[in-house]
């Protein structure tokens, strides 16, 4: 899980086996939580079964916490989330959750494309999981379409590797949440509305969007 942390002191987290965390934006071998999104989105995929209210996809799984603050848009950025993808292929990883994109108009992205971090995922998608590839799950991208009603493309990198996994989200009555990014880049939707995952401090809450429905299909 590619993201701005996870608070892997979760009850839920309790029975879980992190291995090999590292902080893509210090370079540091450590588990840092900079925000919340990262534990929303690991909940989706490994929240324990005991009775509570929340259950993940796949609450056995080993899982890698790759860290960044995910605050930032420029270049620099994009190289230290290509070091984690290198992280987590290097270090076995078999399935690569981003739940996060750049979307030049709504973000205001300095740049377009960038190849460190084309290259890095393209290395993944090459020789990760021994030479058979990881699978690399992104998230569509959630837009406000009412001030960008024609920017309806995935946001970057997911639209520019057709190998990658992406991802939208559907509402509980199976029809697309009305922020998800489309169009000829989206391979697939899973749930992505009103989701009771985990949260920092201990706590749980009911989130929404696209970096939601991407772990379903990590997990």
């Amino acid at each position: 899980v590619i993201d701005d942390g996870i608070h892997t002191e979760h009850p839920e987290f309790a029975n879980t086996r992190f291995v090999y965390p590292y902080d893509c934006h210090t370079n540091q071998e450590i588990v840092t939580t900079y925000g919340s999104h990262g534990t929303k989105v690991a909940g989706v995929i490994i929240a324990n079964h005991n009775m509570g209210q929340i259950a993940g996809i796949a609450p056995e799984v080993t899982i890698m916490p790759i860290s960044h603050p995910l605050d930032s848009t420029t270049r620099q950025a994009a190289k230290e989330l290509a070091s984690g993808i290198s992280h987590a292929w290097k270090h076995g990883a078999d399935v690569i959750n981003c739940s996060w994109g750049f979307h030049p108009k709504q973000m205001k992205c300095p740049f377009l494309y960038s190849r460190v971090l084309e290259n890095a995922l393209e290395d993944a998608l090459t020789y990760g999981r021994n030479g058979k590839g990881c699978v690399i799950v992104f998230a569509s991208g959630n837009i406000d379409f009412k001030n960008y009603p024609f920017y309806n493309k995935v946001f970057y990198p997911s639209n520019c590797i057709s190998e990658l996994l992406v991802v939208g989200a559907l509402t509980s009555d199976f029809n697309r949440r009305e922020d998800t990014s489309f169009g000829e880049a989206l391979d697939v939707v899973a749930p992505g509305d009103m989701i009771l995952t985990t949260n920092k401090n201990n706590e749980d809450t009911i989130a929404g969007g696209t970096s939601l429905a991407a772990p379903y299909v990590s997990g």
